[in-house]
């Protein structure tokens, strides 16, 4: 993993004809992007206003690790560990244990780049600027995570 790059485990799976449209997203709760967001669905013959709409191919390349079986081994963040238990099924029942593993077929990291730009790009949309308010004015933490 890059020095200073966070990963999350979602606590619910991802469609992946929802990857287009992840990048670029407002969400409330950064393990759940599916629940609340911005922007919203068009309404009314609006405009579409995601990210793509108004940033032409801002989903990047991915940077891909084929078999990536130890992609978490060894960690020593017991937070990302007891994700991994609850969404996996595991039991973490031993504390000396150093790491847990994850197989998978293939692992697809997405990274966008220039983040502080891309959202005033966005942000300066004013469907989406809209929408992000909405959003903000109607959670309870009047918080929200840039994906």
């Amino acid at each position: 993993m890059a020095p200073g790059r966070r990963y999350f485990i979602l606590e619910e799976q991802l469609p992946a004809s929802e990857i287009p449209t992840i990048l670029g997203r407002v969400v409330v709760n950064k393990l759940l992007p599916m629940h609340s967001y911005a922007p919203f669905p068009p309404e009314n013959g609006e405009a579409p206003h995601n990210a793509e709409d108004i940033i032409p191919n801002i989903l990047p390349e991915p940077s891909i690790w084929p078999n990536r079986k130890d992609f978490f081994t060894h960690t020593s963040d017991w937070k990302i560990q007891g994700g991994l238990a609850n969404v996996l099924g595991i039991e973490n029942s031993h504390e000396d244990k150093k790491g847990i593993s994850l197989k998978s077929e293939e692992l697809k990291c997405y990274a966008l780049s220039n983040t502080t730009r891309r959202f005033k790009t966005l942000m300066a949309n004013e469907l989406f600027a809209r929408d992000v308010r909405e959003l903000l004015e109607d959670s309870r933490r009047s918080h929200a995570y840039f994906v």
